[in-house]
């Protein structure tokens, strides 16, 4: 009877052997393992409504599913201390690589160092805080662009009477806005037909002051024959202002930046002439240097810059003049807009939370809403 038992004990232990050897190891499912190997990067914009933001993102998220990579969106809302806390928790998420355009540079010199000491790569948009140091800086020509503006001016004005020119420009103190004025100065103060240069700072690129600003000088009988804004926000506000007065096309007006209710303005012959900062080439450059500084590899900078006691690698993305003639090269864009727009107004409840291949939507990375 015992020998019996044994037999049995012996003849279960073999069967339980038996199973356990064929069993197939447990994997992970696919999608879990692709998640996990994904590179996570964070994209910190001052405001998520301007369109060429809207056209970064949309190039940036495309591109970023493509090579692997999950982006956190961060929208300042234009408030530079929501910025500093929503890179603040991005450092918490591990991000490998931060691209941040400063919403106001002189409040993230410290904080730009706190993300290097995390061994996170940090790349600059459009602007470096003071003193600064980062592994890129990529920014369009800021500097190039009020050159070729005044030099628009120079071509569609025709005539040896001195004329006079309003300059509507960014706050003081804004790297950007600076830029843009010095290239717009480089042109305008050696050509003799200039008379007289007015320029004035609208704070924060607020388009209801620009308009305020123009409507104050029509109704002063002082008239521009032409208006040189720096960015789409204070066109818009000048555009106003011309029409409300009927003036609308008698002065010429010249932008940067380049938005769908510019090129509106173009086509009905309200609008002279746009620089247009070209954000598909912003992106693909942004995210091709974040792939790069990831790995550890060097990216393709153009040249050194000095900021402050610092050297930073610099690249300066191309730009373009824009026209009536020409605008058939923002069709493209505007489509993407328009979609994004309607997606907005019309979201998709999708399970999981992903809205795309390239962009994560967690609490600590709040995004372009």
């Amino acid at each position: 009877m015992k020998k019996n038992w044994r037999q049995a004990i012996c003849i279960m232990l073999v069967f339980l052997l038996a199973a356990g050897c064929s069993r197939v190891p447990q994997l992970r499912p696919k999608k879990q393992q692709e998640e996990q190997n994904k590179t996570k990067i964070a994209v910190s914009i001052p405001n998520s409504t301007n369109e060429n933001y809207i056209v970064l993102k949309e190039i940036m998220t495309k591109k970023a599913g493509e090579e692997k990579m999950e982006i956190s969106w961060l929208d300042a809302q234009n408030d530079p201390l929501k910025q500093d806390k929503d890179l603040e928790e991005a450092l918490k998420e591990k991000v490998k690589v931060i691209i941040v355009q400063p919403v106001n540079p002189e409040m993230l010199t410290k904080k730009f160092g706190d993300i290097q000491k995390k061994d996170a790569k940090i790349i600059a948009l459009g602007s470096l805080p003071p003193d600064s140091t980062a592994d890129a800086f990529i920014t369009p020509d800021f500097e190039r662009a009020g050159e070729m503006q005044a030099q628009q001016m120079l071509q569609t004005i025709k005539g040896n009477e001195p004329y006079t020119v309003l300059l509507l420009r960014g706050s003081r103190g804004d790297p950007i806005a600076e830029r843009i004025v010095k290239g717009n100065l480089n042109v305008l103060r050696e050509n003799k037909n200039i008379g007289a240069i007015w320029t004035e700072e609208i704070v924060n690129w607020d388009p209801s002051l620009a308009f305020n600003v123009v409507k104050k000088y029509l109704e002063n009988n002082k008239i521009p024959q032409a208006i040189l804004a720096s960015s789409p926000e204070l066109s818009l506000g000048a555009l106003q202002a011309l029409e409300q007065k009927g003036m609308a096309g008698k002065v010429k007006t010249f932008g940067i930046g380049t938005d769908q209710k510019i090129v509106e303005a173009m086509e009905k012959g309200y609008h002279a002439a746009e620089i247009d900062i070209m954000p598909e080439l912003v992106a693909q450059v942004s995210l091709q240097a974040a792939k790069d500084l990831e790995k550890d590899e060097p990216w393709e900078y153009e040249q050194l810059i000095n900021n402050g006691s610092h050297t930073v690698p610099a690249r300066f993305t191309p730009i373009r003049a824009i026209t009536k003639e020409n605008l058939s090269l923002m069709k493209e864009r505007l489509e993407t807009i328009k979609k994004q727009r309607e997606k907005k107004e019309s979201p998709e409840k999708k399970p999981g939370g992903n809205q795309g291949g390239g962009e994560s939507t967690k609490p600590a990375a709040r995004g372009w809403e």
